[in-house]
Parts: C-alpha cells; structure tokens; sequence
C-alpha cells in the first residue's frame, strides 16, 4: 500500500466521525453541559488532526512531483 492510499484512508475515516460528532451535537444527544464540553473538545481534537493529515498529503503530493 502507498503512503497516499493510507494518508486518504484515514481522511476519510476521520471525516466520518467528525460528521458523527458534529450529528451528535446537533441533535441534543448530550444530557449534561460535561458531556456538551466533552463532544465539542473531541470534535475541535478530530478536526485538527484532520487539518494535520491533509498538510502531511500534501506535503507527501508536492515532494513526489519533484
């Protein structure tokens, strides 16, 4: 498998539970303002490593054009 394959796997494998996150904080899924604090934390932590993944493929794009 090459680096590329893995690296778009695992965008979309993150898009897809910031998406669940984000459907379970619209959706009043959290009973307390704890768990409301802790959905929305994990949701900020999933969305930067997302934004993470993404320069590290593009970086891994440009670097095999040269």
């Amino acid at each position: 498998m090459s680096d590329i394959y893995i690296a778009e796997r695992t965008l979309k494998i993150l898009r897809e539970r910031v998406k669940s996150q984000e459907d379970h904080l619209c959706y009043g899924a959290c009973k307390t303002l704890e768990q409301f604090t802790s959905a929305r934390a994990v949701l900020k932590e999933l969305q930067a490593v997302l934004d993470d993944v993404k320069s590290a493929l593009k970086k891994v794009e440009y670097e095999d054009i040269d």
